[in-house]
């Protein structure tokens, strides 16, 4: 289980941009530095298990019912370059 610093009531807790210990770290809301151009590396939320040396990239948004498909593949497709960075990395 991954233990991260947080306040003892919820609803007083603040994040920071980047929160780390010796097995992950979280990004919120922080730009992805990259080697190549890439226009969408900004996602909402980035954890990276340094232990399984993998990461999953979040980006929120809230559709219409209507909508849920059509929004989840333009997520999916705004950060396939910054998941073939993740991996090159």
């Amino acid at each position: 289980m991954v233990r991260l610093e947080q306040s003892e009531k919820w609803y007083k807790h603040t994040t920071k941009g980047v929160v780390e210990n010796e097995r992950s770290k979280i990004l919120w809301d922080v730009c992805i530095q990259c080697e190549h151009v890439i226009e969408a590396r900004r996602p909402d939320i980035v954890f990276i298990n340094k232990e399984g040396k993998n990461c999953f990239i979040v980006d929120i948004a809230i559709p219409g019912d209507s909508r849920l498909d059509e929004k989840e593949g333009e997520k999916i497709e705004k950060y396939q370059d910054l998941k073939r960075e993740f991996i090159r990395m």
